[in-house]
């Protein structure tokens, strides 16, 4: 098995609902800059990562 193709797509998740996780952590809402990683194969395996933080 090879990679045969890697793909980011970057995109902006705006309208974060107020969320707050614990009293330990704060009070996240806004916009955050975010992207998704697409990692294909010769065999026809696909797999997805996100990258960035909706808490920024």
């Amino acid at each position: 098995m090879m990679i045969d193709d890697i793909s980011l797509t970057l995109f902006e998740w705006a309208g974060i609902p107020s969320t707050t996780y614990g009293r330990h952590t704060g009070e996240f809402a806004g916009a955050s800059q975010l992207g998704l990683l697409t990692v294909r194969t010769d065999e026809g395996v696909e797999g997805h990562s996100f990258l960035g933080s909706a808490s920024r």
